[in-house]
Formats: structure tokens, sequence, C-alpha cells
């Protein structure tokens, strides 16, 4: 976290102190319409120019090691998430990603 903080914080051209704690940041995140997380996601599938064929990898992330504390706290009550990415199988790029609280079949899960 921190050796990539150094670079992000060296892009934004922020001192150290004045960089906010990773919950604050994580909170800003979430502020973010999905649009434009859809349209950062787009344009890097663009620029990587994806080939002929993909592959589609789906995990799921369990937050049982969250504490009922933080649940509470972050308003998040959910318990498992799956994650469905679809990658280029030239370049390696991710050329767009899902995530579900309900988890529908990989095949129903297309690009967005």
């Amino acid at each position: 976290w921190a050796s990539e903080m150094d670079r992000v914080r060296g892009l934004l051209q922020l001192a150290r102190t004045a960089f906010p704690v990773p919950s604050t940041l994580y909170r800003s995140f979430e502020r973010v319409p999905m649009s434009v997380w859809r349209g950062f996601l787009r344009e890097s599938a663009i620029i990587c120019d994806p080939g002929s064929h993909g592959a589609i990898d789906a995990t799921f992330f369990d937050r049982e090691t969250a504490s009922r504390h933080y649940q509470h706290r972050s308003d998040r009550h959910i318990r498992t998430l799956k994650t469905t990415a679809l990658v280029d199988a030239d370049s390696c790029a991710i050329l767009d990603l899902h995530c579900s609280a309900h988890w529908p079949h990989d095949t129903q899960t297309g690009r967005r």
C-alpha cells in the first residue's frame, strides 16, 4: 500500500502529510458514479487493443473476516461477493468486470 501510494502522491503532487488515510480514500472512490468507472475501464480496454480471444474468470470474496463493528459502521451487510472478469487472452488486460452479491451464471454476465 505504502509504495503504491508514494507513486500516487507523486502523480497528484501531494505532500506525504497531505494524503488522506486509506478509509477516506476508499469513501471518496464510492462517491464516483459507476458510469465514470465504466468509462475508465472502456477507455483502458480500447488502449490495450484487445485481440480476438478472451477468457472469463470468476471468484468469490468472503467478508466473514470483517468485524461486525466494521460492517455496521460501513453499512455493509453483504457476506459474499462474486467477481467476474473478462480478460483479453493476448494482452491480459481486463476488458470488463462485474461484481455481484447475487450470483448469476457466468454466461449471463455479459459486457456492460
